[in-house]
């Protein structure tokens, strides 16, 4: 977790940037596309614990 103002936002923007990586890097790499737009299924199949935490952390900060 860094501050925005790490990334360009203002000092006065109270912003976070949370980086949240669980998954095979290595496996997903070496099924990786190549030069396409990733769709749903890659996701799913190699990034799937990732997406289903950011789901979750969505919810809790809609609620």
């Amino acid at each position: 977790m860094l501050p925005g103002v790490e990334f360009g936002r203002p000092a006065d923007e109270l912003t976070v940037r949370i980086a949240f990586v669980d998954f095979n890097g290595t496996i997903a790499l070496n099924n990786f596309p190549g030069n396409t737009i990733l769709d749903n299924e890659y996701l799913h199949n190699y990034c799937g614990r990732t997406l289903t935490y950011i789901d979750k952390i969505i919810d809790w900060l809609i609620c």
